[in-house]
């Protein structure tokens, strides 16, 4: 039986490499109705969170506001509830 071509080992073949897709990067600043659909709440209730100074914001102009991502991240991470740590753990 006659050998087969010279073939290369299979550890010496490359592949060439295509470069890896990175997501779109995220938004620094948002307007009060993209927080509110980030968060999936309202825009109402948006702005009550900014009156409150719950949410901190980036004020350009009296009616020019914007919402860092960071301040969005923050403010939920201080909002997580835990499994566990419910409405029912807070009743006395």
């Amino acid at each position: 039986m006659p050998m087969p071509a010279a073939q290369a080992p299979a550890s010496a073949i490359t592949v060439a490499s295509q470069p890896a897709v990175r997501p779109a990067p995220e938004p620094v600043l948002l307007t009060e109705a993209e927080a509110a659909d980030a968060m999936r709440v309202s825009l109402s209730i948006v702005d009550r969170l900014i009156r409150n100074g719950e949410l901190p914001v980036v004020r350009f102009e009296q009616r020019i506001v914007r919402v860092r991502t960071v301040d969005l991240h923050a403010f939920a991470e201080r909002r997580l509830v835990e499994a566990g740590d419910g409405a029912e753990s807070q009743k006395n």
